[in-house]
Formats: C-alpha cells, structure tokens, sequence
C-alpha cells in the first residue's frame, strides 16, 4: 500500500513537471500591442505543435499556400491561431512594422579599417519602428532563418547613454525584457557588402542573408523611409507617432530626433533625410569612394544630444547635435540648411577624414573643415565659401606667409581656418585652372590602398612631408614653392595637443632630400603664384 501511494505521488509529481514545461508560455500584455495575452496549455498527452506545419519559417510571418481556414481553427495553441488568422484575414494590425526582413551590412568597425577612417560610422540601419514603452515591459520576437549569422536586439533610449541594451536572437521564440526605447536589429558579417545595392546579383546576395522578424509585442512607432514612403506620408506616419524620439532612414544617411520637434513644425521628413543624403553623398564623392567603389557599408547616424544642450561633436557610430539644430532637422528650408551646413559637414567630416593620412598632427581641426568647403560651395557654390565670406585668405597670408612660420607652428594650432586656406587652394588650382578635378578623391585612394608612412601620434613630420610628395606625384606638377610659403617645408620639431599628443618633427636633412625626390621628377612648375588664388579669381589664373 505504502508502494502504490510512493507511485502514486511520484507520477502525480512528474505530471505536474511535464504540464508545466511542456508548451507553458505567457506573453503578458503590453500597451499598443496587438497580441494581448496568451498561455499556451497542452496535457502531456498532447503532441507538440510545429508552427512549420503552417507558416513558412519560424518567424510565423507568412502562411504556407493554401491553408484553409478549417487548418487555422484546429490549430492548438491560441498565439499561433490568433497570428494565422490575423493574417490569413489580412488583418494584421500594423503588420509593415511588426513583420520585417532586416538585411546584414558590413560591420562597420571592419569598414572603418578598410576605408582608413577616423571614427565608424552608424549601426542602427535595421530600424523596426517598434518601441518598449516601461522597464517591466516584456517583448515577444519570433525569429526565421537567421542563416549562420548572428543576430540581436539593440534598444536605445536617447536619454540615456548611448550603447543601449543589447540582446542575441535565436531562431523562434525570444523573450526579453529589454528596458525602454527604439528597437533595432543588428547583423553584421565581416565581408563587404554594399549599402546601396545596384547590380542585380548584389541584390540577390543581399536579399540571401534577410531574416525575417516577428514583434509579437511591443509598442508601434513607426519610421520614414526615404526609400519607401513619399512626401505625403511625413504628416501621416508623424501623427501617429507616440515615442519622444522619431527614425528617418535615407540613402546614405539616417536620422533620429524628437518626435515633438518634427509635430510642432509639420516636418516634410523627405526633405529632411533628401538633405542630409546630399550632405553625406557630397562628402563621400570628395573622398573618392564612388569613384573608386566600395564605400562606406552603413549609414551616417545623426542624433541629439542626451540633454539637448553642448556643442555638436562626432565620436564614435554617431555625430551628435544640440536641440537647437531643429531650426534645420525639423525646418529643412534652403534657408536653414545654408546656416547649419558648415556644422554638419565638418562633424560628418571627421568621420570622413582619412585616418592617419589626413591626420598628423594639428590636423584635427582642419582636414575635416575640408569637405565642409566642398560640400558648401558645391551646393551653394563659391560666392559662399567660408575661406572668401570671413577674410581667411587675407589672415592666412599675413599669419603664416608673411611670418614665414611652419603650417604646425604652436602659436597657430588654434587658427584652424587660416590653416585650411592652402589645402582649399589646391583644390581650388587643380580643378578649375589644370582641370583635374580628382586630387583630392585620388589622394584618398592613395593613402587608403598604400601601406601607412606611421602613425598620427609618432610619426606626424613624415605624414606631411608625404602629403607634399603625393600632391606633386598625383598632378604631375612642382608645386615645392607653394608648400615652402606655406610652412610645410620649414623644419619644426614640436609636441601638438590635438586630440592626444602628437609628435611633429621635420628636419632640413628631410626636407632637402624630399625637394631633391620632386625636383628630379621634372614636373612643370606653375607659371603664377597660387598662394593668391581665390574662390573669386581663379579663371584669372
């Protein structure tokens, strides 16, 4: 008797492991979701039910062809039925944000290294337009095929620190509480891959490594898509929109900023992210990456800052924006995007600047001012340069020329823009009077395809001594003259406080021997003073 009632409780107990382990799950409900609350229950008797038998993949995103809706009604567990007929129906609530692909881009740290630049660019490219609304908020995700890559969940609340919280994705069911924010996906491979794919196999190969994505729960809030949505849908997606923070997804670069600025002005997002798109493509064409191919593999992230207050800086994955700069994000009138162009060109720039070519010592400031003057006087033409406008050219010369000082004197490292008049100009030289428009694209590819001369920190003098040679060699001209008035052939031995200590030393031994290397070359020499060419008189040279 004793036997039987030890049995009896074992079995008892072992009933109650079973029921509970054996398909017991509970999405509690959220705020906005549109699957509220289920509990999956089958008796151990029961088989398992395989979602393969009706959906296409694990992320229950597509039906299986002809599946009736008697198959539906049988279905045994009440989250999978529900998820079935919603979209057998074809009424599945807010289904272009609940059910997504989301591609793998190249990671960007990997980019950065193969395009020799100073910072990475975004990562936030896979944007769901899904948010958690409370820190106790659970967030349901069924995930398809991820294909040997590995996925996860980024969410970012923009009042907090940047990284997020960040979780790795299974295939089928995910559960998380992941704390509050915008949700993104990330996947990344080591192999580049293009942002912007043109051929027909790129986008088969693309297309390839997609994972579908299923967010069960969590609150909608929508996005822009330059690609996707037109004019018409800013006031629309904006309406609905609940979360403080809004996305909006170009070509080439991507936007985040409050929801609040972008309702008070009635925002035409396509204008917007179109503009900063410009920006992004003007500064990735000056570093010669369309012309040479592969450039960078995600997107520009923009962002305000975590208080809304302080300077706009770039650093690493982001440039970062003070909330005064709604005047152009949430206003982008020709008008606005003239005065803030220079701002937001130089911080994209230091993510732009070729890293350490473009990057010895006292150049922190001034190589990335660079595309700053290209993309302003290619969008508003020169009339508006910076260097013409405020008087640089004149500063510059009695600054610099006039005092015979080195470019990397100590007693200017803070004159960033008198410093930037000679690169301005052979820019200004090489293409509008010898009509070779790629120096500075070619430049790029040189110091990105040639082995590094050393590094910004120990090497400095011998990284400006090569940017005088390279300049030479790519155009075919002796321009030793306009570099010895600009102080890039005067010796120096300092220690410049840019971003870090750099060591600066250039010695006349190294000069006369790289004077020697250029003259030997026998390239013509300029038949004028270039260091008196302008934005307003170069067709006078």
């Amino acid at each position: 008797m004793k036997r039987q009632k030890r049995h009896y409780f074992i079995h008892y107990f072992l009933r109650l492991i079973i029921i509970g382990l054996a398909f017991s799950y509970s999405c509690n409900s959220i705020k906005g979701t549109t699957v509220e609350s289920y509990r999956i229950e089958s008796s151990y008797k029961k088989k398992v039910f395989d979602p393969l038998t009706i959906f296409k993949d694990l992320s229950c995103s597509e039906l299986k062809s002809n599946i009736t809706d008697k198959e539906i009604k049988k279905i045994p567990e009440d989250l999978y039925k529900d998820i079935a007929t919603k979209i057998k129906s074809g009424n599945y609530q807010d289904k272009e944000y609940r059910i997504q692909s989301y591609r793998p881009y190249q990671n960007p740290k990997i980019s950065a290294a193969r395009t020799k630049t100073m910072h990475t660019w975004g990562v936030l490219d896979n944007v769901t337009g899904i948010y958690i609304e409370n820190p106790e908020d659970e967030v349901c995700i069924l995930v398809g095929d991820t294909y040997g890559q590995i996925v996860r969940l980024r969410v970012q609340d923009y009042t907090q620190p940047w990284g997020g919280n960040t979780f790795e994705l299974k295939t089928g069911m995910n559960r998380i509480k992941p704390g509050t924010g915008l949700c993104y996906i990330l996947i990344f491979q080591d192999e580049y891959i293009p942002l912007n794919a043109r051929s027909e196999i790129e986008k088969s190969e693309i297309n390839s490594k997609k994972v579908n994505i299923h967010f069960l729960t969590g609150s909608v809030n929508g996005y822009y898509d330059i690609s996707k949505n037109e004019v018409k849908d800013s006031e629309i997606l904006l309406s609905k929109a609940k979360y403080s923070y809004f996305d909006v997804k170009g070509k080439y670069s991507q936007l985040v900023w409050y929801t609040e600025d972008f309702k008070e002005a009635n925002t035409n997002l396509y204008k917007t992210i179109e503009s900063l798109d410009q920006l992004i493509g003007l500064e990735i064409d000056f570093a010669g990456l369309f012309k040479y191919g592969k450039p960078y593999s995600t997107r520009m992230f923009f962002m305000p800052s975590v208080s809304g207050t302080g300077n706009p800086n770039a650093t690493v994955e982001r440039v970062i924006f003070p909330r005064s700069y709604k005047n152009f994000f949430a206003n982008p009138s020709s008008d606005t995007f003239m005065n803030r162009i220079w701002g937001l060109a130089h911080e994209v720039g230091h993510c732009s600047q070729s890293n350490p070519g473009m990057r010895w010592g006292g150049m922190g400031e001034v190589g990335n001012n660079m595309f700053s003057m290209y993309v302003k006087t290619q969008l508003f033409g020169y009339e508006k340069s910076n260097m013409l406008v405020e008087g640089y050219y004149d500063k510059a010369q009695s600054l610099i020329i006039e005092k015979k000082l080195a470019h990397a004197n100590p007693s200017i490292a803070n004159k960033h823009f008198e410093r930037l008049v000679p690169f301005w100009q052979l820019h200004l030289y090489t293409t509008n009077v010898k009509g070779y428009k790629d120096l500075y694209k070619d430049l790029y590819e040189h110091y990105r395809t040639t082995p590094n001369i050393g590094t910004t920190f120990e090497n400095s003098g011998e990284l400006q001594l090569d940017f005088v040679r390279t300049v030479c060699n790519l155009s075919k001209i002796n321009l030793l003259d306009f570099f010895r008035k600009w102080g890039f052939l005067t010796p120096i031995d300092v220690v410049v406080n840019d971003y870090g200590k750099r060591t600066l030393k250039i010695t006349q031994q190294d000069i006369d021997a790289l004077i020697a290397e250029i003259e030997a070359k026998n390239y013509e020499k300029p038949t004028t003073d270039i260091t008196a060419i302008r934005d307003n008189n170069f067709f006078q040279f």
